[in-house]
């Protein structure tokens, strides 16, 4: 039988089932990702991530950080198109981010972090 108090939680759960510390897949199941696309997005450069000893490591509150910061600080872009940009390509990279933008709201609320945190 343990003999440590456990800390009060006013009836919520205060710690979470991932480390503080994720592996690529650790990460991929947090962000509702493939662990390809994790993998991809870290290696360039557009993920928050280290490669330590040929291993990918995530911190979870970097992660937060990055699906709660603006598409442009968070490293997203699009390619640029062959050719010139017209109104049509234009209205793509409008949709693009608007659904980037969406899925991000997506992965907070299911978390519960940013605009969805508890008071």
């Amino acid at each position: 039988m343990s003999t440590k108090a456990k800390p009060p939680t006013n009836g919520k759960t205060t710690t979470s089932p991932l480390p503080d510390v994720l592996t690529p897949a650790q990460a991929a199941t947090y962000l509702q990702l493939p662990v390809d696309v994790v993998r991809a997005e870290a290696e360039g450069g557009r993920l928050p991530g280290r490669c330590v000893g040929g291993e990918w490591r995530f911190s979870r509150t970097a992660l937060l950080a990055w699906l709660n910061s603006t598409p442009a600080a968070a490293g997203w872009s699009l390619p640029a198109p062959q050719g010139q940009w017209t109104a049509e390509t234009e209205a793509e990279a409008a949709e693009f981010l608007a659904t980037l933008a969406r899925l991000r709201d997506e992965v907070n609320r299911y978390h519960g972090v940013g605009k969805y945190a508890p008071k």
